[in-house]
């Protein structure tokens, strides 16, 4: 069972841990040395040199001895058992760490019939392979037949015997009170609860470090610690008891804590205050010890309390909302700490009639959009009790004034913004305000179209997109005339138009608006729409004879004008094409050779160009 529970412990444990993890590990046997578990306690440890030990050296040489503390040897059972001992070696070194060393204690050192000290190999922890690394345990009282640097011989009488009969002539001390008694935290001035301990061999015992007021006292193998602390503080109590052999000892700790205490920190008589509701008090604080925080009942509301480092503050704006003076009686209790503080105050509250603000102009006149450089509507507000009022937020040109209960806000605003005002009350009670908003619009601007164009008549598409404006666009607008004296309303808010198709020429504006100011028409875009180019017919056709010979040519009914004339010696001007420079409507023709054909070119305006009729002079 030992080597199982031991298995898992680490070789290096803080001592203040010891309590904790091998009451946990090794349940009972280093805590409780219960009856389950044969435990040796000796003073004095020694290593011998080198590691070339085994189960039957009778020599160990170069003694060194091992500095530590608590220094134990367990075997499970009531009593050790066996010639050849398994078992567990303890101790604290010189960082408290808890060093545990498995092995097998097999022989000793006598005088005559006197065990004197015990031959210790170390081995794994189940026992099944040894290291060569030798121990000396010492029995108490034996300390003095050996030092550093000897060789002590060992025999190899029976173990268990010889360790059960040492270990009867050791004092023992065990906790008997209840689990925790050895470890408590008490108020100062309360009794403890009693802390006993069971001893063997031991004819008493001598106590230090005991609080005030605590004693320890030893009979019949019985060791009681009771009392009432009288000063606070940490203390950390041994138990060493005398007689029989060995150094049987126990330690515990007692805290003893300071009552909890409260005092008032802030100027005599804030805790007995008269306020006006809807008003703050003067703060209240309180310095506290000991407690861990602390609570409070009785304020009006508005007014709370709260505890921080050791600091207890009353503060707030009364909010009670009453019609007769009152008186609020609270009370602070702590927490946590020893025993428990109270502390009592009081808040006299009397009524207040607050101040108040009610629009009196038409509903909705507290929000108003209006363009720049035009005069508001006049915002009114009825008031009570206040004797003024501050005003902020108002666009430049318009001011607010108060007089005989009545909030007066007009003018005209010269910059244009969103403007959030609020009406402040001062003179009588509370911090009453009301607010309201102004948007004041820029100016309409149409802004200017680019886009205008000539166009031909029928299929045609020109865009139109207006800038520089400001507002927003609403509509555009046609008209064929440049007045707009019979507009035509077009559905579209974008800046940009598509005109189509037109067949006469048309005018362009959009219409803008800012905010609530009066719209503004754009500058005006035209769409100048030409006649299709007609060619016309050419009169003059003639036969001449080769040589010397003149005709004049004739254009009528042409739409356009003539940007040229073409001559060509086939009749669908298939071949070669001469250009001849004359826009006139009128050609003579003279001394052909061949025959020749004539054609005027026409166009109107931007429109495709159209060729006339055809006119032939036969050679």
């Amino acid at each position: 069972m030992i080597q199982i529970l031991l298995a898992t412990i680490k070789t290096s444990i803080p001592r203040f841990t010891k309590t904790i993890v091998l009451s946990f590990l090794l349940v009972f046997i280093l805590v409780t040395n219960s009856a389950t578990a044969a435990t040796f306690n000796f003073n004095t440890l020694y290593k011998g040199a080198g590691s070339s030990y085994d189960l039957n050296t009778q020599s160990i040489t170069g003694l060194s001895a091992v500095s530590g503390t608590s220094i134990q040897f367990f075997q499970e059972g009531t009593q050790f058992s066996g010639n050849s001992i398994n078992g567990v070696l303890t101790y604290y070194d010189n960082n408290n760490q808890l060093i545990t060393i498995y092995g097998n204690l097999n022989r000793q050192d006598k005088s005559g019939n006197d065990s004197q000290a015990f031959y210790f190999i170390e081995s794994n922890a189940a026992y099944t392979s040894f290291t060569g690394e030798a121990y000396l345990f010492v029995v108490p009282g034996k300390e003095s037949v050996y030092s550093a640097g000897a060789t002590v011989t060992t025999s190899s009488d029976p173990m268990a015997s010889a360790l059960n009969a040492v270990v009867a002539t050791l004092n023992s001390i065990k906790l008997s009170s209840s689990t925790g008694t050895d470890s408590q935290s008490i108020c100062v001035n309360t009794s403890i609860t009693s802390i006993t301990y069971t001893t063997t061999i031991a004819t008493g015992a001598n106590f230090s470090g005991l609080p005030a007021g605590v004693t320890g006292t030893w009979s019949s193998n019985i060791v009681t610690i009771s009392g009432t602390p009288t000063v606070a503080g940490t203390y950390t109590y041994t138990i060493t008891l005398t007689g029989g052999t060995g150094s049987g000892s126990a330690t515990g700790n007692i805290i003893v804590k300071n009552i909890n205490t409260i005092t008032l920190s802030s100027s005599a008589g804030t805790n007995s205050q008269t306020i006006n509701d809807y008003y703050p008090i003067t703060n209240i604080t309180y310095n506290t010890t000991n407690a861990t925080g602390a609570t409070i009942t009785g304020l009006p509301n508005g007014i709370s309390g709260s505890w921080s480092s050791n600091v207890f503050t009353i503060s707030g704006t009364s909010s009670a909302s009453i019609t007769t003076t009152t008186s609020y009686n609270y009370i602070i209790t702590s927490t946590g700490g020893c025993g428990v503080f109270t502390e009592t105050g009081s808040i006299l509250v009397n009524p207040t009639v607050l101040n108040t603000i009610v629009l009196s102009s038409n509903s909705g006149s507290d929000n108003q959009q209006i363009c720049i450089n035009t005069s508001i509507a006049s915002i009114t507000y009825t008031t009570t009790t206040a004797t003024g009022a501050n005003f902020s937020g108002l666009p430049n040109g318009v001011t607010g004034v108060w007089s005989s209960d009545i909030v007066t806000i007009n003018g005209t605003p010269t910059v244009s913004g969103t403007y959030t005002y609020t009406v402040t009350l001062t003179g009588g009670n509370g911090n009453v305000q009301k607010t309201g908003y102004i948007t004041v619009s820029p100016a309409s601007v149409g802004g200017t179209i680019a886009g205008s164009a000539a166009v031909c008549s029928g299929i045609n598409s020109t865009t139109l997109t207006l800038s520089g404006n400001t507002g927003s666009i609403t509509k555009w607008q046609s008209s064929t005339t440049a007045n707009f004296a019979s507009p035509i309303d077009i559905t579209n808010t974008t800046t940009s138009l598509t005109a189509s198709n037109l067949t006469i020429t048309t005018y362009y504006r959009a219409v803008v608006q800012s905010g609530s100011c009066t719209a503004a028409n754009s500058g005006t875009a035209t769409i100048t729409v030409g006649p299709a180019s007609v060619g016309g017919t050419i009169a003059g056709s003639a036969s001449v004879c080769s040589g010397a010979n003149s005709t004049v040519l004739t254009l009528s009914g042409n739409t356009g004008n003539i940007t040229k004339w073409q001559s060509a010696i086939t009749a669908d001007f298939s071949g070669t094409v001469t250009d001849i420079s004359n826009t006139t409507s009128s050609l003579t023709a003279t001394n052909l050779a061949t025959t020749t054909y004539y054609r005027a070119v026409v166009q109107s305006g931007s429109c495709t160009a159209a060729n006339s009729g055809t006119a032939s002079i036969t050679v």
